[in-house]
């Protein structure tokens, strides 16, 4: 029972540190759309596409690779310096390469001052040194620690911007505690600026741990942990691209204007990202866990099905209510103009969903090289199709070409797990749910919009019509009885 409670106990704790980024995330919209234009909200989106696009690369899948190591290995320590090791040499050559060339960079990438890449440059350099400090503490069951040093870095990122974007801009002409700011004006490298004292924040605060490694160099071991970690490394690549390429070649086609516009009517979809984390987080110990046991695959149908539900719930509330929500997060009218794209969004994160619960059958029957193979195949349409579409459709180019790419992930892993772990699924049901809600989505947002009672009662009639084809009725009905 010891086990089981301290099983629940991580998780939750490894779910507060994941989803804590996000919620501050979200919170930071408001406060960057209010301080930004669309052309400088622009500047800090692609700022952060490069930074996912670089971590991918710098960490080489060593995270994964510990984890894989750690428990196989007898000298544990071994591994952790190992990985360590390697990830200290390209954070180091990444820094003294990349350093001398930030002007060359920043005219290459299209930022306006070098300053931003020398920022993203300490950023990322900060941020691989504590990936396998991070990784000892979640291996060695230290989840408390792992959990408040992921929370007070975003803690301290929110209280910065916060500062430097709201307070100092509304005091001018006065010097606030140790600032020094005087007639402060709101730029986004304030943000930039903010992301930089996170990270070494935070790796000042790993610093014991790291001063408890004995730098040694195994090199048969650390070729096997980065023959291990090379497909994960290829598929995060393949997954920042899927997810960030947009932001980049809308930029190159159609000016930073657009881009920001797109980018903030994209945070909407937070609202549905956050669901598929959270659920994503105690779906997968389930998924593991449940692995061999007799009627295993009717769970992981059902899972489907009621994720399916719930997803479609989130995606009917937020389309139906739009306005409401962009009032929330978009707080100059300018950007509003791209809140088109919010119903593709959201079914286009519905179906990441439906991907991430029908990659069971590779996880668990460890081929997790044609896992990578998927996110390539879909990084690739989503390289060609965004040139085609883009002149043709403008923004929703982009928009349509996230969707595609998801849904012919999710159809990929359906096709290939019902050879290699096939799983009962609800099919006909759950298609049926997600075609239903993207039709009545589009109704609601192109012929309803702020139309409260008309929205409310389309997602009530919804839910009734879940309750019945799930036979929910009848269980209430029965227990009245």
């Amino acid at each position: 029972m010891s086990i089981l409670r301290k099983f629940f106990k991580d998780t939750l704790i490894y779910g507060l540190a994941s989803i804590t980024p996000r919620l501050v995330s979200f919170i930071l919209v408001p406060i960057h759309t209010s301080s930004l234009d669309t052309a400088l909200y622009s500047i800090n989106t692609n700022y952060y596409v490069y930074a996912v696009f670089l971590n991918a690369l710098l960490t080489m899948g060593m995270e994964t690779a510990f984890f894989r190591f750690f428990s196989a290995e007898t000298d544990k320590m071994k591994v952790v310096s190992s990985s360590f090791v390697m990830l200290l040499l390209s954070s180091v050559v990444f820094l003294i390469t990349a350093w001398p060339a930030a002007g060359f960079l920043a005219t290459y990438f299209g930022f306006p001052d070098p300053y931003f890449i020398k920022l993203l440059i300490l950023t990322l350099f900060f941020d691989t040194l504590v990936v396998i400090p991070f990784a000892y503490l979640r291996a060695t069951g230290k989840s408390l620690m792992f959990a408040g040093f992921r929370i007070l870095n975003v803690l301290i990122l929110l209280i910065l911007n916060v500062w430097l974007l709201l307070i100092l801009p509304s005091h001018p002409g006065q010097e606030l505690l140790f600032s020094g700011f005087i007639d402060h004006m709101p730029d986004v490298s304030d943000i930039f600026l903010a992301n930089v004292v996170a990270s070494i924040f935070t790796f000042l605060l790993c610093l014991p741990i790291i001063f408890k490694v004995k730098l040694s160099w195994d090199a048969v071991l650390a070729k096997k942990m980065f023959l291990y970690g090379w497909p994960v490394m290829v598929a995060g690549f393949a997954y920042a691209v899927n997810e960030n390429l947009d932001k980049l070649f809308i930029s190159q086609y159609l000016g930073d204007d657009v881009n920001g516009m797109y980018a903030g009517c994209y945070k909407l979809g937070v609202f549905m990202s956050l669901y598929v984390m959270t659920f994503r987080l105690g779906a997968e110990p389930f998924f593991f866990n449940q692995y061999g046991k007799e009627g295993a695959e009717l769970l992981y149908s059902k899972i489907l099905t009621w994720f399916v539900i719930f997803g479609c719930l989130c995606m009917l509330l937020v389309t139906g209510f739009v306005d409401l929500f962009a009032g929330l997060l978009l707080k100059r009218a300018s950007y509003k103009q791209a809140l088109d794209i919010v119903p593709v969004i959201l079914l286009a994160n519905m179906f990441l969903g439906v991907y991430n619960n029908l990659s069971v059958w590779y996880k668990l029957k460890d081929k997790t090289r044609m896992g990578m193979l998927i996110s390539v195949f879909g990084a690739l349409i989503t390289i060609v199709l965004l040139p085609v579409l883009l002149p043709v459709l403008g923004y929703m180019g982009a928009a349509y070409t996230t969707l595609i790419v998801y849904f012919f992930m999710a159809a990929t892993s359906y096709i290939l797990g019902r050879k290699y772990y096939p799983v009962p699924y609800e099919t006909t049901k759950v298609l049926t749910y997600l075609g239903l809600t993207a039709g009545i989505s589009m109704l609601s947002f192109y012929f309803f919009r702020g139309n409260s009672l008309v929205n409310l009662g389309i997602l009530i009639v919804f839910m009734m019509l879940v309750m019945f084809r799930e036979g929910l009725f009848k269980k209430v009905v029965k227990n009245k009885v």
